[in-house]
């Protein structure tokens, strides 16, 4: 496994490589767990060389948030994706990424300043900053991105899209701890117990999915249900419960508009966690995104 620290040497590295080779591309922060793991084993199955990066992007954390205590695990890290048979992890430096010759590319969305926009509204715009400058460093065929971060996913497709890159987006399904919270690097933060009252997170989602099975639209009747479960557990501050039509990204009053999003924030022992489940009344079938 090659472990590239500098722009010019991945970039050397890059140009090595014959055009008809495939790149599977998984950007991250680092503090890697099955999760991220588990889009790295499907980027090794679908193409002949897979790429990770490491790099805590500063641009997405806002000056009270936990840059500076953000979980570092570099040497495990290299020892899981090493494990897994990764060809390159790069690892740049702030330098490297915010160089003047990588060109980056943003767009203005409305969806990009409601949900976790509007309460971190410096988050999107530094992820798709980072990202797309990524994205013309490694120039990958195919890149993974976890259906939990949803909102994320999908600003990130539209990226693509609307960025003229050659990707493929291949969305990987959430990974759950034993309760049933949603992997996250900064689950770190939680203690055993505060983990075990995060399980009502997903609890809630199943809730809404089970109203859905049955027949119920009335977006309201569905947030109640979610609220009661949640709200069970004191400690635990909703930032907001949401239902997104995915065909316009906006909040929808009744379940009748095709597929859906419905994802939640919450903070529990200042720890902020988001979860989500998506709905398509259409071919029924219920899945996280």
């Amino acid at each position: 496994m090659k472990i590239i620290s500098s722009l010019s040497d991945f970039c050397h590295w890059r140009k090595s490589l014959s055009k008809s080779t495939s790149i599977g591309f998984i950007p991250t922060m680092g503090a890697l767990h099955n999760g991220h793991l588990s889009l790295v084993s499907d980027s090794l199955g679908d193409t002949d060389v897979t790429v990770v990066s490491i790099f805590v992007n500063p641009k997405q954390f806002s000056k009270n948030e936990d840059f500076d205590t953000y979980p570092r695990t570099l040497k495990d890290d290299l020892y899981k994706l090493r494990k897994l048979g990764v060809a390159v992890v790069f690892t740049p430096g702030v330098e490297d990424i915010y160089n003047e010759s990588v060109e980056s590319f943003s767009f203005e969305d409305p969806f990009l300043a409601i949900l976790e926009g509007a309460a971190r509204p410096h988050f999107f715009p530094g992820v798709l900053n980072v990202v797309s400058r990524l994205f013309n460093i490694v120039v990958p065929n195919f890149a993974y991105f976890g259906k939990k971060d949803a909102q994320q996913l999908l600003l990130i497709e539209k990226l693509v899209q609307l960025g003229g890159f050659s990707i493929k987006i291949i969305r990987g399904d959430t990974v759950r701890e034993e309760s049933g919270l949603a992997m996250s690097s900064r689950n770190q933060y939680l203690s055993s117990s505060a983990k075990q009252a995060a399980s009502c997170l997903n609890l809630s989602l199943v809730c809404a999915k089970n109203l859905l099975l049955n027949g119920e639209t009335n977006v309201n009747k569905i947030k109640e249900g979610m609220y009661q479960i949640i709200n069970k557990e004191r400690n635990i501050l909703v930032d907001y419960i949401s239902i997104v039509c995915l065909d316009v990204l906006v909040e929808v009053e009744s379940v009748v508009c095709g597929p859906v999003l419905i994802s939640l924030a919450v903070t529990l022992d200042g720890v902020r966690l988001i979860d989500n489940v998506f709905y398509d009344s259409r071919s029924r079938p219920m899945s996280t995104l």
